[in-house]
């Protein structure tokens, strides 16, 4: 059984989907545009990233907390993902407010792919930094090795490399 909005439901869940689109997309486009200034490690072209991606982030936000609070005041119930995807399925077939709902699904779990490259290449770039630095002042983290009793270091170790 299809689901009846009145007129003014209608536009008004078109208008908050239209605008989580352009939202989501747009941070769709800022991740890949952060992924590839650091695929080239350029510290400016990244920063300049992280402050586009966050301003648009709180957009995306903003629209989430809207509609939450759009649906919970028109239609009683809790508007979580699982409650708003059973209540758009009951539109009718070829509805534009199912097809924008799918596309932001979709879109969403590609933001959240994204997201999740970009923060694995931080935390590997991280990772070979300290590694460096490590190298560079004869240090290690911990010693990953086990002593004569057979119990492992805590301690810090330190070996220089060259004395000047």
């Amino acid at each position: 059984m299809a689901m009846k909005l009145s007129d003014q439901q209608r536009a008004r869940l078109t208008q908050l989907f239209s605008t989580g689109l352009k939202g989501v997309h747009d941070l769709l486009q800022s991740l890949e545009q952060e992924h590839e200034a650091l695929t080239r490690g350029d510290p400016e072209s990244i920063t300049e990233c992280v402050a586009r991606k966050q301003a648009q982030m709180q957009q995306v936000q903003q629209n989430l907390i809207d509609r939450t609070r759009f649906i919970r005041g028109e239609f009683g119930k809790l508007a979580d993902e699982g409650n708003f995807t059973a209540l758009v399925k009951g539109l009718e077939t070829g509805d534009l407010l199912a097809e924008q709902w799918q596309r932001l699904q979709a879109l969403s779990i590609k933001l959240r792919e994204q997201n999740d490259i970009n923060g694995n290449m931080i935390a590997l770039s991280q990772q070979h930094v300290r590694q460096s630095i490590d190298i560079l002042t004869g240090s290690t983290a911990y010693d990953h090795t086990y002593g004569p009793r057979g119990d492992r270091s805590q301690e810090r170790q330190s070996h220089t490399l060259a004395k000047v």
